[in-house]
């Protein structure tokens, strides 16, 4: 079911109205992630899981890029903690079983 579910999620909950869908999917997530789940599932959903992760995580800034914006004011990456959390505590549920 969560390798179903993973990949469908950004297309079915996307546009700022469904934020609250998604982190609520997320959470479902990390709930279902904390109960027994057969192998086999658990196998095929480490990989979807640490994909999502990653897509949330921003990269770190080089130096090089920060020398050469000098002045100009830099962004910080936007993080959406609240996925973020919910993604980390599913992954390491998933892995350590």
């Amino acid at each position: 079911m969560l390798e179903k579910i993973l990949p469908v999620v950004e297309d079915s909950c996307s546009g700022d109205e469904n934020s609250e869908l998604k982190l609520d999917v997320y959470k479902i997530l990390a709930e279902l992630c904390a109960h027994k789940i057969s192998d086999e599932t658990l196998r095929l959903s480490v990989e979807p899981i640490f994909s999502k992760l990653l897509r949330y995580m921003p990269l770190p800034v080089v130096n090089e890029e920060k020398a050469a914006v000098g002045n100009e004011e830099s962004t910080e990456p936007q993080i959406e903690f609240s996925y973020v959390e919910c993604l980390m505590y599913s992954f390491h549920q998933v892995a350590r079983k």
